[in-house]
């Protein structure tokens, strides 16, 4: 949610090996980068508003958010605690779906929501994880003045001015949003729709133009957030050689269903399209 980019203003971004000059996505970047490249088979990162399933898009690799609650979070640094997510990127979707056969063994499925998001406008997806990310780290950066990268200062600015009874009102708000998804999806549905606005923006695109895309990314990327969904990205197409992301939405629990749908999906689509090179398109 912090840095959607991708970008490190202390230590480089690393490079997007499927679409050279172009940020990685974040802020599992590293990650996606690293599997991207072939440098290793899985990545595991953390994704809260999108930090696994923008990258996964933009660096041409599959990337899986599980539902919220069925991956262990134990010794993690939370950020949004009702957000937050242990996800991982592979190149090869049987491998993705044996990563999921391990790692969401290690709790049960959740029923219910999570607490916490969300008001009729997309501006609005920020506030309950932008409260929470406040209520975790907000004593810290106040104690310490941290030196945040470009933009990051301004989002926790941003945190620390969020009300209780905004957030209280934001979790009213969430309610609905999940009721109104589950509905739509049932107990089997899937929701099919792209994991990013496009293929990946330049790097030193301006920080204006940044914000305007980190919007339309989180109009996207919100609906798993705000309903602990679990969400598959398969890189089957391309624009202009540069690879575009299609994500798989499904109910909170069906996560190995998705899995197991997502690995015939990519089967369909060829092996090819990993590498950002081909697709389906």
């Amino acid at each position: 949610m912090l840095a959607a980019a991708g970008e490190n203003a202390h230590y480089g971004t690393p490079r997007n090996p499927a679409a050279p000059g172009r940020i990685p996505g974040g802020s599992s970047s590293g990650s996606a980068v690293a599997v991207a490249a072939g440098h290793t088979d899985i990545g595991l990162g953390s994704d809260t508003g999108g930090s696994v399933r923008v990258p996964a898009s933009y660096c041409g690799v599959l990337g899986f958010r599980p539902s919220w609650g069925r991956v262990s979070l134990e010794g993690a640094l939370p950020l949004a605690p009702s957000f937050d997510t242990v996800a991982w990127f592979t190149r090869d979707a049987a491998l993705l779906k044996a990563v999921g056969s391990v790692l969401l063994g290690t709790l049960p499925p959740q029923s219910g929501s999570t607490t916490a998001q969300a008001e009729p406008e997309v501006a609005g997806s920020t506030s309950a994880p932008a409260w929470e990310v406040w209520q975790a780290h907000g004593d810290w950066v106040s104690g310490h003045d941290p030196q945040f990268g470009p933009g990051i200062r301004d989002r926790f600015l941003m945190a620390s001015k969020i009300t209780r009874q905004e957030w209280e009102a934001a979790c009213q708000q969430r309610q609905l949003i999940t009721k109104a998804v589950l509905q739509v999806l049932g107990n089997d549905g899937v929701l099919m729709l792209p994991t990013a606005p496009g293929p990946a923006p330049m790097c030193n695109t301006p920080p204006h133009e940044l914000d305007a895309w980190r919007q339309r990314m989180i109009s996207l990327t919100c609906i798993a957030g705000l309903t602990g969904a679990p969400q598959v990205n398969l890189p089957v197409a391309t624009v202009e050689g540069l690879p575009v992301g299609l994500s798989l939405l499904g109910p909170s629990g069906s996560d190995e269903r998705l899995l197991e749908l997502a690995e015939r999906m990519f089967a369909l689509c060829g092996s090819e399209a990993a590498s950002g090179a081909q697709g389906c398109a």
